[in-house]
């Protein structure tokens, strides 16, 4: 699998988080929840900033590598399950990749990415909550 080497701005993305729990609504009380699946994908848009070069060789990635989307690749994106940057497994949703702007030498350029999320490492999350927030 082919890694991206330009990695998003961190200030230009959002992310729409994997739903693995179904929820019944219950006639007279509360909405029963469970697990459902596990792994969901997360829906991630993200924004590069990119000179010339740079642009280039994306709208190349994105042609040849990716067959135009259609296939999956790597690439490191920050704050998406955790406040470090990770390298995830996405491919970019049909439709979405646009120049947005063209700001003298820069080129602004959006996509929405679906995310593999990444293996759970059960202990290292039982660490984070033990410590608590601060």
């Amino acid at each position: 699998m082919t890694q991206l080497l330009v990695n998003p701005t961190i200030v230009g993305h959002s992310v729409e988080f994997g739903n693995n729990v179904i929820s019944i609504e219950m006639d007279g009380g509360a909405a029963r929840y469970r697990l459902d699946k596990i792994g969901s994908t997360h829906k991630v848009s993200v924004q590069w900033m990119l000179e010339e070069q740079a642009y280039n060789y994306l709208m190349a990635f994105y042609r040849t590598e990716i067959d135009y989307g259609s296939l999956p690749f790597t690439l490191a994106i920050k704050s998406v399950e955790g406040a470090s940057s990770a390298t995830y497994t996405a491919r970019i949703i049909p439709g979405t990749l646009r120049l947005s702007a063209f700001l003298n030498t820069l080129y602004q350029v959006n996509a929405t990415l679906e995310v593999t999320p990444l293996t759970i490492n059960e202990g290292a999350d039982q660490a984070l909550i033990a410590a608590g927030p601060g």
